[in-house]
């Protein structure tokens, strides 16, 4: 659901874009202005992908006119990137990002408020890509130009801190990310943000960091907020609160409050399914959450199919080396091996291991729970050699019964 106001404003631009489509024959220049206007209104609503098709025929009349208004093609440009990247279509908005921070450089310096602003949203999108040491390189360049500005860079850097905090948490330097989760909040509000859809990004990123570190009270607190911030700006049924539903179900099954988790589950599997397209891989990552739940309470045929569902999704948008895609194959191997089928398990195990070492270093406790995994299965098949070599891997100088410790696992880390 969407603001009256902001529905009245669609009305009208819909109408002016529809007299313009009516009166100006394909690729005239004079169709620009209405498409665009609709366009932005429609990325306003959470309509992505209306607003996708309308910019990218922005960009191509644009083009095709030889326009040489940059600051139209500039906005053109960061509204198609980043609707392209909140749909998962990484690859198509990383040129997109790039001409922009070209432009900018050339357009303002590189030195700017503009060019750092436009180095944060490259390096965002890398780390979405899953290169994340070299999004850590962009957004610290991205910074020092910031800072450079003073109070005038504040609300770049505000943006700054918030995509940093999410590179350090994978980086799994979790004091940084809360340093720059902490600064990220305090710049919005001096920036008169404290009730923005921007805080409630920020609050969110807060909230994972709190239950990276076991403080789920401190969590559930800063999803709330997220949460009650971003239903205030856009009614109960809006994209951007997936994010947030999906946080809270997983931080109450983690809690042991299941019937909580499953509500607020399936409120983001509703919400997703009415206001996404049916292949967008959100939908993929609330299935994810709700086989984990699934998996935690016993209802392990019904995680099987939501594993299945996941991994269809998220394969097919993002490809097949990527964490999430890693980590199902992972938690399938967990169910195979409870239903006993040991050769299917060590097969999904391999690909888990395959893709996961490929998009980043395994630590040491994911890396342990493939081992003592795949050695479990080798000794159900008699494999007891392999099972050895493989536990001693996974703890060095213990070897021992791979069924004990995380074994067979339960499927819901």
């Amino acid at each position: 659901m969407i603001s009256q106001k902001l529905q009245e404003k669609i009305i009208v631009a819909e109408k002016s874009w529809e007299r313009a489509s009516g009166r100006y024959p394909e690729g005239d220049r004079r169709r620009l202005g209405p498409t665009f206007e609709l366009a932005d209104l429609y990325h306003q609503s959470g309509q992505r992908r209306e607003a996708m098709e309308l910019l990218s025929s922005c960009l191509s009349l644009y083009e095709s006119n030889g326009l040489k208004d940059e600051k139209k093609l500039d906005a053109i440009l960061e509204r198609l990137a980043v609707a392209l990247s909140m749909d998962g279509r990484y690859p198509e908005a990383l040129p997109l990002f790039e001409r922009l921070l070209e432009m900018r450089r050339l357009r303002h310096g590189p030195a700017s408020l503009e060019a750092a602003r436009a180095l944060c949203q490259l390096g965002t999108i890398r780390r979405s890509m899953n290169r994340v040491d070299e999004a850590e390189r962009l957004l610290s360049e991205s910074l020092e130009i910031a800072l450079k500005h003073g109070r005038k860079g504040e609300k770049v850097q505000s943006m700054i801190y918030a995509n940093l905090t999410g590179v350090y948490r994978e980086q799994k330097k979790i004091q940084q990310a809360m340093e720059c989760a902490r600064k990220s909040i305090d710049l919005e509000e001096r920036q008169g943000g404290a009730d923005s859809l921007k805080q409630a990004v920020r609050f969110n990123n807060l909230g994972r960091l709190h239950l990276d570190l076991g403080q789920t009270d401190r969590a559930e607190e800063c999803y709330l907020k997220s949460l009650e911030i971003r239903t205030r700006h856009h009614g109960h049924y809006h994209p951007d609160l997936v994010h947030n539903l999906v946080n809270l179900g997983e931080l109450y099954c983690a809690k042991g409050d299941f019937d909580r988790a499953e509500r607020h589950l399936f409120q983001a599997m509703s919400v997703a399914e009415k206001t996404l397209s049916p292949t967008d891989p959100m939908i993929g990552f609330v299935a994810y959450h709700m086989a984990n739940l699934c998996a935690a309470r016993g209802y392990y045929e019904t995680a099987e199919g939501h594993y299945h569902r996941a991994l269809e999704l998220i394969e097919k948008a993002m490809g097949t080396y990527f964490p999430e895609v890693g980590i199902i194959h992972l938690r399938l191997a967990h169910l195979l091996q409870r239903n006993g089928l040991w050769e299917l398990s060590l097969e999904e195990l391999g690909r888990a291991r395959e893709i996961l070492d490929r998009v980043r270093s395994l630590d040491t406790p994911e890396r342990g729970e493939i081992d003592r995994l795949m050695a479990a299965a080798c000794r159900e098949l008699g494999r007891n050699k392999e099972a050895e070599e493989l536990m001693q891997r996974a703890d060095p100088g213990k070897g021992g019964d791979p069924n004990q410790g995380d074994g067979a696992g339960d499927g819901t880390r």
